[in-house]
């Protein structure tokens, strides 16, 4: 088999050992990289459509995931037990950085990956900890499949990209330091706690200043700084 490697990228296209004829990569199976220690950086491409159940389980040194730009929704694919159905498909992985570029979807969303396994003595391991995510152009993580991210209360640099769609609901991100925004038009409908709008600090585009002030969701920010150029990388 292929050597894996600490930056690891799913290919789009894998050829036929036996024809030579390339085929496109829809699927990650079961157990497909179980226990692969030495991954450490994970792209999966837009091609994919559905990950199996404990896909990348006890990937013990995978630190972040990118999940390349797609229009189409990847569908992660559940397990059942007495409980109920989950993925694990990043169960007992350490994940702390997540880059999403499509909606994620099915029984196991984010919400479930980190459950499924358990130590000797029947405890669900919960090893996340997810310090920064970033959304990119047009992805939506509003409604059901977007809520999936307000569990993980060990976020604290959220960094969002222009074109995020759909309203969302910051309140349940509860170390929230950092608010990156990408977009001079300040988005609508969001919902912060109090103690975000002292302790968290928003960025945005330079010259956006004034119109943030006069929006409402935004104007009650204590902290909020303009920075100059595309790129942002969220604060230490």
């Amino acid at each position: 088999g292929n050597v894996l490697s600490a930056a690891f990228t799913i290919p789009s296209l894998a050829k036929h050992p036996s024809t030579g004829i390339d085929y496109t990569v829809v699927e990650i199976g079961r157990n497909a990289f179980l226990s692969h220690d030495e991954i450490i950086s994970l792209t999966i491409p837009a091609s994919v459509m559905q990950i199996g159940p404990f896909a990348f389980s006890r990937c013990g040194n995978l630190e972040k995931i990118t999940f390349e730009s797609a229009s189409t929704t990847l569908e992660f694919m559940p397990t059942y037990n007495d409980y109920g159905s989950y993925s694990g498909a990043f169960a007992d992985c350490p994940l702390n950085e997540i880059i999403l570029g499509r909606t994620l979807s099915g029984d196991g969303t984010l919400w479930n990956l980190k459950w499924g396994l358990s130590d000797q003595y029947g405890v669900y391991k919960d090893n996340f900890h997810i310090t920064c995510l970033t959304i990119l152009d047009g992805t939506d993580i509003s409604g059901k499949d977007g809520a999936m991210f307000d569990s993980f209360q060990g976020i604290c640099n959220l960094s969002l990209v222009k074109n995020l769609t759909g309203d969302v609901d910051f309140a349940g991100y509860g170390e929230l330091r950092a608010l990156i925004m990408k977009d001079a038009a300040p988005k609508q409908n969001q919902t912060f706690t109090d103690l975000q709008k002292i302790r968290t600090t928003v960025y945005i585009p330079a010259g956006a200043l004034a119109t943030y002030r006069e929006t409402d969701g935004w104007r009650d920010f204590s902290h909020i700084e303009e920075y100059e150029g595309e790129d942002m990388t969220p604060p230490a």
